[in-house]
């Protein structure tokens, strides 16, 4: 009988995004995953595989989240010239806010 997951997948995923965008792919450890993930890893192998199956499901969430962000940032707006310029204007704007500014995942 299979037992249930006991942690909740996505939040695990979001986790795995973040610690391989702060530090890259090569960099990443296991170690770094398990804590960061808190969840150990053949639970990690079970749900995602290993780290590279991790981190394309991560370059997957990325890839279809910021995707929905720009098309709903784009279709936001009258017009097409309006749409490129706010778009491009909050990538400028987004450059001198406080925080951390990791730049594009992919």
């Amino acid at each position: 009988m299979v037992r249930p997951r006991e942690f909740d997948e996505d939040q695990a995923l979001n986790a795995a995004m973040q610690i391989f965008w702060e530090k890259g792919f090569e960099a990443t450890s296991l170690s770094d995953l398990t804590s960061k993930m808190g969840i150990q890893r053949p639970s990690i192998n079970a749900a995602f595989g290993d780290k590279k199956q991790l981190f394309e499901a991560a370059l997957r969430k990325y890839t279809q989240s910021h995707a929905a962000y720009v098309r709903s940032r784009l279709q936001s707006n009258s017009s097409v010239k309006e749409a490129f310029y706010n778009f491009f204007g909050g990538i400028v704007a987004e450059e001198y806010e406080d925080g951390p500014n990791r730049g594009c995942f992919c």
